[in-house]
């Protein structure tokens, strides 16, 4: 389970208001509206949030609890982290692992976070299967069993959790800037717990904490999706509105200051680049007008559109390979941080121009038209989500653990009516430099990891249109790696002659989004509009696909180079990008997109410029969910005429012989992965083999998960994946673990292959099928899809038949497929702290 609270960046996401729903069933005496949501509680002071959308296809069903790690001191550290692990793991009448079945095996997902000040439990599901996560929500809320055995598992799993987290130096930053800013405040706790604390939890603690903190007053079901409303009220009424366990008492603390201005704390880690942050105290939750400020104003110096403070840092001035805000509204003051990532020789230079941007932005203000862009890019976030039923429901139970659920409903008129001047007041209040937390996280210095026009249309799910546009080959056919990568993020930077930052404000005021990615088979340009501007939209992505922005190509190259190094900071990165190697060495699928830094700096612009002629050069495949479709293939018509230009050349899937790596790294935790030949999209096999994938690591009910980390403890992230490729694919297994289970792990791997049952086969068809309904969400996604599936040669129609083609797979096509992968030895690739391994090479 992901415990990373989703709020990093924003509040929560904005709202439409919509219209009040009419004659809500009220259950004991009060029943209240919030825009398009019913607010109601039962006597005894639970919450129940609906709000009905006739017709969605995917239901969420949430519950909501307010208590996290604010509740806890520093013997019970942890302890809500290690609850919400354990809540899913079977009540009265469920045992253990059926929870997953049952949701898994009807389609849909679930997962849970816990953060400083709530916990959650969110399933989504095919709506016709709703109130079975309800039933399910409701049911662990109030008969979680907390099996002895699957307590000491997942305490291992926890500390494998810990592991990586150690691992990761944005988490590491997070965490030290609360360790300094509270010197009482249980907000400086890591939500996770340490293994000391871990060790000392026994069941007793978590049953106790349960009862007291999971009664009904701290309580919240938020249901968003086509459901019986009446039904609905009936399940809460007999379940949670019935729960008779008395109020637990808040804690209230007063405000603090941490450690004095004058102090600097330096850590060190081993990441490649240095990371920082400044970081000022910030307001609570209650104080909402001044969050939605602090909320538009970090759109405002780091947004994607905007972003005047990240635009200085990254892009003009070279300083930082990334720069971003983060300011998690809490139910206790916060904190406003700005963090970033540069070389380590800059960092100096990087704080300083900070304070300097700080208080030129409190000398010089800011006009009107950055506000409004920023508050536009906001509004332009929100309507996209609004498609999602799950992220309403966040958002719905959001605040309502920070005490006013209907401040999602109101955020939007707060938004609306700032000025300028609101948020240099917010600036002069808050960003007060004597009250500043300055934080280095260094790394250590022996670190040596250096066909013819035509437009094929979709569906859409709510009133934004989405247009595609697809061209085959994409990074396969490039003759200097990372170029492909290179013509991307040019293109991401606009058309020739208008500036970049002229070109995003102008996409906002219209309500478009418009990107460029080079994907490993096809170069894919997406975009998104309000219903009736896809003319619009389409001039844009013309403009730029026959004159981008090539003079900001040394920008680019640096901006790549910064995500390279990144992407080595991450070790499930750097030991994929090992295996790539491995079991494509010299193919484009066997390097990451932007290929490796020296690559990258020795393309120039005629390389470019040569790559982006030959490939879109050939008829791009147009995809379509909107009305304007005489207006798309009027734009594009010049791409209708027959290809002259000279065949791609697809480069042969490289021979390789199975073989073991092993690459020691002094990390905390060890990573295993194991690759297996595996066929294109185009095969025949292809949906046996997703299925395949399903079964073994798909989600909690697969067998590595049930079998390395339910019954064993083995690992905290244990899974598997199979990209969809043109020429030839792989399927990784994949387990994140302590040293000294690493030789059990592959030991376990090495017999996941044994003939699958019936209803293993049944459920992991049917967890496929409920991801392809919950990834076809949003109008963008399923623009995606048949536009890729065309560009790969499959034909856009796989995207209708899948559903039939995974249907049709049985058990026996599952165990021909096993039968395979019992008789492969796979490449195998292994990162971290290694105590021992088999006969391999180090």
């Amino acid at each position: 389970m992901d415990k990373t609270p989703k709020r990093e960046k924003r509040a929560a996401s904005l709202t439409i208001r919509l219209r009040v729903l009419i004659g809500a069933l009220l259950i004991g005496s009060l029943a209240v509206s919030a825009g398009a949501a019913s607010v109601e509680r039962a006597p005894n002071g639970a919450a129940l949030i609906l709000e009905h959308r006739a017709g969605a296809p995917v239901t969420a069903v949430q519950l909501w609890v307010r208590t996290g790690s604010r509740d806890e001191d520093t013997v019970t550290m942890g302890l809500s982290h290690f609850l919400e692990h354990m809540l899913f793991k079977g009540t009265k009448t469920r045992p253990v692992g059926e929870i997953d079945e049952e949701v898994e095996s009807n389609g849909g997902e679930m997962n849970a976070a816990t953060s400083k000040d709530w916990t959650y439990y969110h399933v989504t599901i095919r709506s016709e299967e709703w109130r079975r996560a309800l039933e399910i929500i409701t049911d662990i809320a109030r008969n979680a069993s907390f099996p002895p055995v699957e307590m000491k598992k997942e305490r291992e799993v926890i500390k494998s959790e810990i592991d990586r987290r150690n691992d990761d130096p944005v988490t590491m930053l997070y965490d030290s800037i609360d360790r300094a800013a509270y010197l009482r405040h249980p907000y400086r706790f890591r939500v996770i717990g340490t293994d000391t604390t871990l060790d000392r939890t026994t069941r007793e603690d978590l049953v106790r904490y349960y009862r007291s903190r999971y009664e009904p007053t701290h309580l919240a079901v938020v249901v968003v999706g086509d459901f019986d409303t009446v039904i609905a009220r009936n399940i809460f009424r007999e379940t949670l509105g019935a729960d008779t366990r008395r109020p637990a008492v808040d804690r209230f603390f007063s405000p603090e200051v941490g450690l004095p201005a004058d102090t600097l704390l330096i850590l060190h880690t081993n990441a490649v680049s240095a990371y920082g942050a400044i970081s000022y105290p910030a307001p609570a939750a209650r104080n909402f007008r001044d969050n939605v400020a602090a909320d538009l104003l970090l759109t405002l110096l780091s947004g994607d559109a905007v972003g005047r403070m990240r635009r200085h840092l990254v892009e003009e001035t070279r300083l930082a390979d990334r720069f971003w805000i983060s300011f998690p509204t809490s139910r206790d003051p916060a904190r406003f941080s700005f963090l970033y990532a540069c070389p380590e020789e800059n960092i100096e230079v990087v704080e300083e121009e900070i304070r300097n941007f700080v208080e030129m932005f409190l000398e010089d203000g800011v006009s009107f038209e950055d506000v409004d862009n920023a508050r536009r890019e906001m509004i332009r976030e929100e309507e996209m989500s609004r498609e999602e039923a799950a992220s309403r429901a966040y958002e719905l139970g959001f605040w309502y653990v920070m005490g006013d659920v209907g401040a999602a409903d109101r955020y939007r008129n707060v938004l609306q009516s700032l000025k300028p001047a609101d948020l240099e007041d917010f600036a002069r209040r808050y960003l007060n430099e004597e009250r500043a937390v300055v934080l280095r996280l260094l790394p250590r210095r022996s670190s040596s990891r250096a066909e013819e026009i035509g437009v094929i249309p979709a569906p859409r799910s709510g009133t934004r249109a989405a247009l595609g546009v697809f061209f085959q080959g994409g990074r396969l056919v490039e003759e200097e790696p990372g170029v492909a990568a290179v013509v991307a993020g040019v293109m991401n930077r606009g058309p020739a002659g208008l500036e970049y930052e002229t070109f995003r404000k102008m996409l906002a005021r219209w309500g478009l989004t418009l990107s460029f990615e080079a994907e490993d088979d096809v170069f894919t340009v997406l975009g998104t509009a309000p219903e009736g501007r896809e003319g619009l939209l389409a001039y844009w992505m013309k403009r730029v696909l026959l004159d981008p922005r090539i003079e900001d190509l040394e920008i680019v190259k640096e901006e790549l180079a910064d995500g390279l190094r990144a992407r080595r900071d991450r070790p499930f990165s750097r030991a994929y990008d090992g295996l790539l190697a491995e079991r494509f060495p010299g193919h484009p699928y066997g390097r990451p997109a932007a290929a490796s830094e020296t690559a990258i700096r020795k393309i120039t612009r005629s390389a470019a410029r040569r790559f982006a002629k030959r490939l879109f050069s050939k008829p791009p495949v147009l995809v379509l969910a909107g009305t304007e479709t005489a207006t798309i293939v009027k734009a594009f018509a010049e791409w209708g005429a027959v290809d002259s230009g000279r065949p791609f050349v697809l480069p042969e899937l490289p021979a390789v012989s199975p073989h073991h790596r092993v690459v020691t790294e002094p990390m905390e935790q060890v990573l295993l992965l194991r690759s297996y030949a595996a066929p294109s999209v185009n095969d025949a096999t292809y949906p046996v083999w997703k299925v395949v994938n399903a079964l073994l690591g798909g989600r909690s009910s697969s067998r590595m998960y049930i079998r390395i980390r339910r019954e064993r403890a083995l690992a905290y992230s244990v899974g598997s994946f199979f990209p969809t490729r043109r020429l030839g694919s792989h399927l990784v297994l994949y387990a994140a673990t302590r040293p000294k289970a690493l030789e059990e792990v592959r030991t376990l791997m090495d017999h996941l292959f044994d003939r699958p049952r019936e209803e293993e086969v049944a459920r992991a068809k049917r967890l496929l099928l409920g991801e392809f309904d919950l990834d076809h969400e949003r109008t963008e996604r399923r623009v995606w899809y048949r536009g890729w599936y065309e560009a790969l040669g499959k034909g856009y129609r796989f995207d209708t038949e899948y559903r039939e083609k995974v249907n049709a797979v049985t058990a026996d096509d599952v165990e021909r497929v096993l039968e395979i992968l019992r008789r492969e030895k796979p490449i195998e690739y292994i990162l971290g702290k290694i105590e021992e391994s088999r006969n391999g090479e180090q």
